[in-house]
């Protein structure tokens, strides 16, 4: 597209700087000269109202007006007892238009406005007194200077005029086709429900892991990796964080930039960063110390509890929720310290 609106710019800027150019490939050819214009004198006649006395006196203010410039025409009257209007006088020639009259400084004056639309040079002549020859100046500003004429151009000496139009009509078409078929054509907006809360999921994951038997230290590190796996995700679909992608530092460090409380989240990454450290440690965890995290991680997220009051959840989904919650509040399934704060209304 922008070599569209260039290609447009350069052949605008063409039309406006070069109109008054020759055909391309041939040298300007000097004017003509121009033949002086024969003098015609014409003769305005000014017919007055009925009831109105004869004119003794009628001049202009200057013997010469500008085409279509406004001058005086200045009328005197020997008897004052009736004055006529400009909208009384009659015409003989269209050109020539009198308006806005005021009364003059003698008696039984009358100066009236003249507009001359006439090259040519005229008098006027009121009742038997007529006036000097008015001289009509046009384009030049010396009467013995003839104003030059240009002649209209034969479209056949443009035709490069024709062929640049064309071309401008076909990159409009073409540019219309491209955006066309760029079009991006709206879609209705998905409908968009709140996620349910992350605790469901994880609850039912918890007591999934609790359940299976882990005896030895091999198999308390599978325990871990497990536990590792339901954190990253609660804590994913509680702060909305890739949290199963990054490290608890990360996890933590995006969290804050969301503006999270950092007291529960705190302790949810402290938790997560004691389990990977001991994943990634040569000697096997302890059994006791993995089920202990878990309920840790089951205090944790106690705090954070929410029922689903006004969020849609599949109902199976909340029933088996809520199922894992009380198998899990039970001590003999998750040990928990002496301070947890789960029970309750949690």
């Amino acid at each position: 597209m922008k070599y569209f609106v260039l290609l447009t710019m350069a052949v605008f800027c063409l039309l406006l700087g070069g109109g008054d150019s020759t055909v391309w490939g041939q040298s300007p050819q000097p004017p003509q000269p121009q033949l002086p214009a024969v003098i015609d004198t014409a003769m305005v006649e000014i017919t007055l109202p009925e009831g109105s006395a004869p004119c003794v006196f009628v001049a202009v203010s200057n013997d010469t007006l500008g085409f279509g410039v406004g001058g005086a025409l200045m009328l005197e009257f020997g008897d004052a007892s009736f004055l006529p209007l400009a909208a009384d006088l009659n015409l003989s020639a269209p050109w020539l238009k009198i308006s806005d009259w005021q009364g003059s400084s003698e008696a039984g004056g009358i100066i009236f406005g003249v507009h001359a639309y006439r090259l040519n040079p005229f008098q006027i002549k009121v009742g038997s007194v007529v006036t000097p020859v008015i001289h009509v100046l046009g384009s030049t500003s010396d009467l013995s200077e003839t104003a030059a004429i240009r002649m209209p151009r034969s479209w056949a000496t443009r035709w490069w005029i024709l062929v640049i139009a064309a071309l401008l009509l076909t990159a409009l078409i073409m540019g219309l086709w491209w955006l066309w078929r760029r079009r991006v054509s709206l879609k209705p907006l998905d409908q968009w429900e709140p996620a349910a809360p992350a605790w469901l999921k994880a609850s039912i994951g918890l007591r999934q892991l609790l359940e299976n038997d882990y005896p030895d230290l091999e198999s308390s590190r599978q325990f871990l990796d497990q536990l590792s796996l339901i954190t990253r995700g609660y804590l994913a679909g509680r702060y909305l964080v890739h949290a199963g992608e990054m490290t608890s530092g990360e996890i933590l460090l995006s969290c804050q930039m969301k503006g999270h409380d950092n007291r529960s989240l705190r302790r949810l990454v402290k938790i997560l960063q004691g389990m990977d450290h001991q994943r990634y440690n040569p000697d096997p965890p302890v059994v006791s110390w993995c089920r202990a995290q878990a309920g840790e991680f089951l205090d944790a997220m106690a705090e954070l509890r929410i029922e689903p009051r006004y969020i849609h959840v599949d109902a199976a989904l909340k029933l088996e929720a809520d199922k894992a919650w009380s198998w899990l509040l039970s001590p003999e399934n998750c040990p928990l310290d002496s301070t947890s704060s789960v029970g309750g209304d949690r």
